[in-house]
């Protein structure tokens, strides 16, 4: 008996078959990288390096940083680590870069894919996750340094740890969510922490305040005390796993820092609030789609 294949999943398919296609030239082995690619690109060597060598891949000098720095100490590395790892099993037969820009296309397609999953564990629909998911791939904020595209690609930004984030950050937010609501999951839960927290921390950050709302909005008060101890474990373990490198990190003065004072950087609350209320945060340069769905979806929700 022959299974058919649902339309919302066909509909994450097709989305994955897009990027898919659209995203092939980011495999180019060849083509040089720029922007914050190029950094990731040494770090990943290095590491690389170091570990053929026999030294601490968590703890080794770069000396093409500045004067040379320790900069795994500091820094989040597990992104940088799954490559060389990935590397290492194929036995050195494809070369570490040809690795790195392989998973940084897989990570790209299969974007759709994480949010239907995390939709899904998050109680919405087939159909409404599948829309989730169609839409993940069309975001364009003018160049926030946002979930769009352009803050990963060759010819955007290259921030290849907050691509990770993109997707941890979610299946964290899903997991969490269903964590406190069942109590199940919870060695699920604290890996993905783990690995979001190594991966980034500014976004382990925010899925830290989103937990704290998914407690308080996520069922009737009474269960508030349960619910608040499954989320106090889960985190307490994830913070103790990964003292070695956020204490150094947050030892940093220099991490610590405010944004400096650039031209038409210090516009305040009125510059916030009108880069809120642009269509541009979600459709910039086109037709507000993506923004008019959104201001349907809250009504809704109100």
């Amino acid at each position: 008996m022959t299974r058919r294949i649902e339309w919302p999943v066909l509909l994450v398919l097709v989305a994955m078959v897009f990027n898919a296609i659209g995203l092939w030239p980011e495999l180019q082995p060849g083509a040089p990288s720029q922007s914050d690619t190029a950094f990731h690109a040494l770090m990943i060597t290095q590491a690389s390096a170091a570990l053929a060598s026999g030294s601490s891949v968590v703890d080794f000098w770069i000396r093409q940083l500045e004067f040379g720095f320790p900069q795994f100490l500091y820094y989040q590395h597990v992104p940088h680590l799954f490559v060389i790892g990935v590397h290492r099993l194929l036995g050195g037969s494809v070369e570490v870069l040809s690795v790195f820009h392989a998973v940084r296309w897989l990570l790209l397609v299969t974007f759709p894919l994480t949010v239907y999953w995390s939709a899904r564990r998050l109680d919405l629909s087939a159909r409404e996750a599948a829309v989730a998911a169609a839409a993940s791939s069309l975001l364009s904020g003018d160049a926030r340094f946002g979930l769009e595209y352009n803050s990963y690609i060759w010819r955007g930004f290259g921030m290849y740890t907050q691509l990770w984030a993109m997707h941890l950050s979610i299946i964290a937010a899903a997991c969490v969510y269903r964590l406190m609501r069942d109590g199940t999951g919870y060695l699920r839960s604290i890996v993905v922490l783990i690995v979001l927290a190594l991966s980034q921390l500014l976004y382990a950050y925010m899925i830290a305040l989103t937990s704290v709302m998914l407690l308080v909005m996520g069922g009737a008060p009474g269960r508030w005390p349960i619910r608040a101890a499954r989320l106090g474990m889960i985190g307490a373990l994830s913070l103790l796993a990964t003292t070695y490198m956020t204490v150094p990190f947050l030892s940093l003065n220099a991490y610590l820092s405010t944004f400096p004072d650039l031209p038409g950087a210090t516009g305040g609350l009125s510059a916030i609030s009108a880069g809120w209320a642009s269509t541009s945060l979600l459709d910039h340069q086109r037709w507000p789609v993506l923004t008019v769905l959104l201001i349907l979806g809250l009504v809704v929700a109100v």
